[in-house]
């Protein structure tokens, strides 16, 4: 795949106008319905959780979910099953489950 750097950004040069871009160690893939974060080749969306007054990643497909903290020190996960767990975002390590 054919790379261009522009403005301290890496970019694809990707067929059907859907340009991936490498930005703060990730690749994001922009599509006609928005920026979608790539995770283990799956896209993501950021989404605004309102009622937590937080924002996020869904997985479209299966519902799961990453709800960041306000301080962006923590994460908590919501798998497509329910199951919600809390990880510490500077070791990645599991800090508990959440209620």
């Amino acid at each position: 795949m054919w790379l261009v750097h522009r403005q301290r950004r890496w970019w694809t040069l990707a067929e059907g106008n859907q340009p991936l871009l490498w930005h703060s160690g990730h690749w994001w893939w922009k599509t006609r319905d928005g920026w979608f974060l790539l995770h283990d080749g799956e896209a993501w969306a950021y989404h605004r959780f309102e009622t937590l007054e937080a924002d996020g990643l869904v997985h479209p497909a299966s519902g799961a979910s990453v709800i960041y903290s306000k301080d962006l020190k923590r994460a908590e996960v919501r798998t497509a099953e329910g199951k919600k767990f809390v990880f510490d975002l500077a070791t990645g390590e599991e800090a508990g489950t959440a209620t």
